[in-house]
């Protein structure tokens, strides 16, 4: 007899975690020492919580995580290289997870995806990646995650929960969603119809033709029905969905040790013969329109139409492939949430069937063809099976315990015993059966030569061959043609591992001059067809043409190519070309010829993550360079290898052009960037600037009168800080002297060769804000490299020269180098060598009053006994208080209305005092008050004057004995009853910083954290662990000199955690 089964759609509760049986077969055992920095992604960022707050979401989930796809980084994981990755995913804002994933091949070798319209064409435009694995720390785990070209799809399951992610649907921000499956408000309505009158052909048992192989393979033939497609948009996301789905049924059957891959789909774009209208329908008109024909053992048709699911029950897979055939009706969300759960269990549940199960309330288990394994269908009405138990802890995979209140499908249990082995025995002894066809599987990731303008026609094109399979990489067909011409093979044999990739140089091919559309693909990869074709081919455009002049660029990377990019612009700053995305070609090394016109140009190479082409401290041999030259004279043009995030370099071509350049820096040789060099020559003004590394580069034409001059403009007042002025009023009052010549050099402000008040008050209002520049216009000296001062006590009186002649140019000058001084630093803080020792922040006490004539008054009071200098303050005053009329309060000796400012544009009170002795300070010593006369206490009670999270213009600091520096945390007296039980973490002082801030943060009993920080992208950069201790916590954080722009820090322990954002800037 055949038995046709149609079921609903019902909730998948928890996945079975009871064995890791599909790492074994993608061949995964999660260590350590298989993932690098690269390969570790944070695609989400928690958006909000789903709580029982009324709104939208709530009418479906009791409970979820609103998550936001971080575009770039999405992007990245599509793009990768490497098949073994890290996913970190938010669950809450309290859990965040770390997926330890491999990359899986869901294709059979003969794998072809075709639309209706164009059934002869394969389509190779697909744009997604599938990975199984296990989270960090969870051995039981289990992981189907796919990344599809618009969202990112797939289950979590651990610690007995399992989880869907997914896109909302209808939502314009591609905002996802992650959420436990059993928060989800599921009315099960559905009927379940069971027709036993369709009869089998086969016999009960399995008919075995051979002895039995656990190694055989299911190919499963998919047909998507127009619905789909016309929801999704296009053939290639309709396709990506349902692999999707067929990824996570697959880890599910791969767990009960089946192999199963799909050989071929077919997306209805045009209508399809199917018009159902119920499941029944829609199983017999796909099963008369294949008629047994199809690529695969069992076939299936998924669509949106009917309800549930059918199939036939079949016992031998080998006899008949025109029974051998299931339908879906699947469900992509259920208002706007998507319920991919519901779609993995009706296409799991189908294939069960196909695959030789009943259900679980067929009079047949047990061994005796009599028993059930549950009364569920019974219980619930159905005429079919027999009375037996109803299992406590929920039903099966092939149940019905869906209709029974407090039931349910618990997947924890799997298919089961008795299912899973009937299915097994079904499989392995299937002779018509074969093993899953070995991963042969190469492909085309990139193209390294020509660049994107060839200057000669004849070109040997240099590829990337990435091996993406199993198995090693021994030989395979490289296919390539131009302009949609004639395709050329080059047969490339060697040794690539699994994951590898290596260059690959194409024979010598005469292109025409003009534009050139370059497509290129592999086939027949170790003799066999391509287990995936898709990611087979690459398309590249370039350009052919003639120029004046051909440069050769070398590159040899370091283990980490996907950082590297670079750029080479003409004199007005034009892109002329750049390079890129050269991830796979670790430890390679590339020559790129580039042709060009003209003669002056400027070469920059960046390094994405900071640490130029150094290689690693851990392993020799891997470091790389860069270089290029200019063949026609022999002549090396620009060089380097460890550069940081950036190297510029600027260069001409012509021999009658002499070269001057140099470094510009501190005293220690600390760089000094985008200095403007300006240059008279021969009446004609010109201008260069120093690059990141401090150096500068530039020919002048032979024979000319030249008068080189440094200035430097800047925006902030970088390195400038009250200490500065505490250092400066020491010295006039002969208590400490300054050091000379530089500090002497730097504390004369107005460059009028002295040192005096007026140098104090210029100083004072710029770092207050008062004034953005000094009378001068000059915010730097220069002092060329070995001038020797015949009194350095004298060097303001004595002089030096600030510009460098360069008369009838006849030679190259190239260690023009010059130290740079920072009028106003007398600390030396604007380099690295010169910044001060921060000790452990200090807490200031803040208290908000009401005044008799009912205004507001803040006080802000010393929270430690000090021994104090002078401070310098920035306060953000609330929108909502009225700032443009108050009184300040000071009882610090001379403390005037010079020594603050108020940037009403910023909300911004900016406070200098400073002494030249020191003067302690008495714990809860008040420093000043602020007086809003027309401030409205109950305004305040919601909103206080605090520290900005970050500078405006100078970061707050407190100044104690010989210069210690402290950086303050104010808390607000009327809470601390109540913060001194909380957590609590606050900014980081200073913020910017360049290479140390403090982090303060507060607990409520002593104990272990852990502080991580991260980049802007999301990557793990550094983690310590810390003794913390009840209340206020201090730590000093240095960071690496190479990493700069906006940062991230986190800070978290067993039940909490807590992040904020601080900027690095050099």
């Amino acid at each position: 007899m055949k038995y046709i089964f149609s079921i609903f759609i019902f909730t998948l509760v928890t996945l079975n975690l009871s064995g890791q049986n599909f790492l074994r077969i993608i061949d995964f055992a999660p260590d350590e020492s298989q993932f690098n920095r690269e390969l570790m992604f944070s695609p989400f960022n928690l958006q909000a919580e789903i709580t029982a707050s009324p709104n939208q979401l709530t009418e479906v989930l009791m409970q979820g995580s609103l998550l936001s796809l971080r575009m770039d980084i999405h992007k990245k994981m599509l793009e990768s290289n490497g098949n073994i990755i890290q996913v970190r995913i938010p669950i809450n804002s309290h859990q965040l997870v770390t997926l330890q994933l491999k990359e899986v091949n869901l294709f059979s070798r003969e794998v072809r995806v075709f639309s209706s319209s164009n059934p002869d064409r394969p389509i190779r435009n697909l744009n997604a990646r599938f990975f199984w694995g296990v989270v960090k720390g969870h051995p039981n785990s289990m992981v189907s995650l796919s990344v599809l070209e618009n969202e990112i799809m797939g289950f979590i399951s651990f610690d007995g929960k399992n989880y869907t992610l997914g896109a909302l649907e209808n939502d314009s921000k591609n905002n996802h969603i992650i959420y436990e499956d059993k928060d989800l408000k599921v009315l099960n309505d559905f009927k379940c119809h069971f027709n036993a009158e369709f009869h089998a052909i086969d016999s009960e048992e399995t008919v075995r033709s051979r002895s039995a192989d656990s190694l055989n393979c299911v190919n499963v033939y998919v047909e998507v029905e127009k619905d789909i497609h016309d929801d999704k948009g296009s053939v290639s996301a309709a396709t990506e969905y349902v692999l999707g789905a067929f990824s996570q049924v697959f880890i599910l059957y791969a767990n009960e040790n089946i192999n199963s891959r799909v050989s071929e789909i077919l997306i209805w774009d045009t209508p399809s013969p199917y018009d159902g209208p119920s499941s029944g329908d829609y199983l017999s008109q796909f099963r008369n329109e294949l008629d047994g024909n199809y690529n695969g053992d069992i076939a299936h048709l998924v669509a949106y139409a009917a309800s549930g699911g059918v199939a036939y029950l079949i016992q031998n897979i080998c006899n008949d492939k025109y029974w051998n055939i299931a339908f879906s009706s699947i469900s992509s969300s259920y208002q706007n949430v998507p319920t991919y759960s519901w779609t993995v269990m009706v296409i799991a549940h189908e294939m069960g069937h196909n695959l030789g199960s009943r259900h679980t309330h067929s009079c047949w288990w047990n061994g005796n063809g009599n028993d059930a394994i549950d009364g569920c269908g019974h219980q619930a009405g159905y005429s079919e099976g027999c009375d037996g138990p109803i299992p406590a802890q929920g039903g099966t995979v092939m149940s019905y315990c869906h209709l029974i209140g407090g039931v349910g499908i618990n997947l924890n249990e799997g298919f089961g015993p008795q299912p899973g082995d009937h299915m097994r025995d079904h499989v392995y002894g299937a002779g018509c059966l074969t093993e899953c066809p070995e991963e042969h599987d190469a492909g085309i990731s990139g193209v390294i030569h020509p660049a994107i303008v060839s200057c000669d026609t004849d070109i040997e094109a240099v590829v990337v061959l990435q091996n993406f399979g199993t198995n090693s990489l021994n030989s395979v067909d490289i296919v390539y043609s131009f302009n949609g011409g004639a395709e050329s093979t080059y047969s490339w044999t060697g040794n690539l591992p699994s994951g590898q990739s290596e260059t690959v140089t194409l024979p010598l091919t005469t292109f025409p001059i003009g534009p050139i559309d370059f497509y290129v693909y592999t086939d027949q990869p170790n003799g066999e067809d391509d287990s995936n074709p898709l990611n087979d081919d690459f398309e590249y455009e370039f350009e052919v043409a003639t120029a004046e002049h051909e440069l050769l660029l070398t590159i040899k990377f370091d283990p980490w190519p996907e950082d590297i990019s670079w750029e080479l612009l003409d004199e007005n700053g034009q892109i002329l070309f750049d390079g890129g995305d050269y991830g796979g070609l670790g430890n390679q090394t590339i020559e790129i010829p580039l042709c060009v016109d003209g003669n002056c140009f400027e070469f920059i190479i960046y390094d994405d993550f900071g640490d130029g082409l150094a290689g690693n401290t851990w392993q020799e041999g891997n470091e790389g360079f860069y270089l290029l030259t200019y063949p026609a004279t022999g002549d090396t043009l620009a060089f380097g290898d460890d550069f940081g995030s950036q190297d510029n370099t600027e260069f001409c071509l012509i021999e009658n052009i002499y070269e001057i350049s140099g470094f510009l820096g501190s005293i220690f040789n600390e760089p000094l960037e985008q200095v403007a060099i300006i240059v008279l020559s021969d009446g004609e003004e010109l201008e260069f600037e120093s690059n990141g590394n401090g150096t500068y580069s530039f020919g002048l034409e032979a024979g000319t009168d030249n008068l080189k001059s440094l200035q430097r403009e800047e925006s902030d007042i970088q390195g400038l800080s009250t200490l500065d002025l505490i250092k400066i009023q020491k010295h006039l009052v002969n208590q400490e002297l300054l050091d000379a010549p530089y500090g002497l050099i730097a504390a004369d402000v107005n460059m009028d060769g002295k040192i005096n008040t007026i140098d104090l008050i210029l100083l004072q209002q710029y770092i207050l804000g008062l004034r953005n520049d000094f009378p001068h216009g000059n915010f730097w000296r220069f002092i060329p490299e070995g001038h020797v001062f015949s009194n350095p006590q004298n060097a303001l009186t004595e002089g030096w020269p600030e510009e460098a002649e360069y008369n009838n140019l006849s030679q190259d000058f190239n260690d023009e180098n010059w130290s740079a001084i920072r009028i106003g630093d007398v600390n030396g803080d604007y380099f690295p060598s010169g910044q001060r020792w921060i000790r452990p922040a200090l807490e200031l006490y803040s208290q908000t009053a009401t005044t008799s004539s009912m205004g507001v008054e803040w006080t802000l009071s010393i929270g430690n006994e000090l021994l104090l200098n002078g401070f310098q303050i920035e306060l953000e005053i609330p929108e909502n208080w009225d700032a443009d009329d108050f009184l300040l309060k000071s009882g610090l000796p001379d403390f005037t209305s010079d020594n603050w400012h108020w940037d009403s544009e910023m909300n911004i009170l900016r406070l200098i005092w400073y002494t030249s002795e020191e003067i302690l300070f008495q714990q809860n010593t008040p420093l000043f008050s602020l007086v809003f006369s027309n401030q409205e206490s109950n305004n305040s009670q919601n909103s206080t004057i605090q520290l900005p999270e970050s500078k405006t213009r100078f970061s707050t600091e407190f100044y104690g004995k010989n210069g210690t520096t402290f950086r303050p945390v104010v808390r607000d007296k009327s809470k601390d009853d109540i913060e001194k039980d909380n957590y609590a973490l606050y900014q980081n002082r200073p913020n910017p910083f360049s290479t140390e801030t403090e982090i303060p943060f507060h607990l409520p009993y002593a104990q272990r954290v852990v502080l991580e920080i991260f980049d802007s992208s999301g990557r793990l950069l550094k983690s310590t662990e810390l003794d913390g201790q009840e209340g206020m916590n201090f730590y000093l954080l240095q960071m690496d000199k190479t990493w700069s722009g906006t940062h991230y820090y986190r800070l978290s322990t067993v039940n909490w955690e807590s992040s904020r954002k601080m900027i690095i800037g050099h």
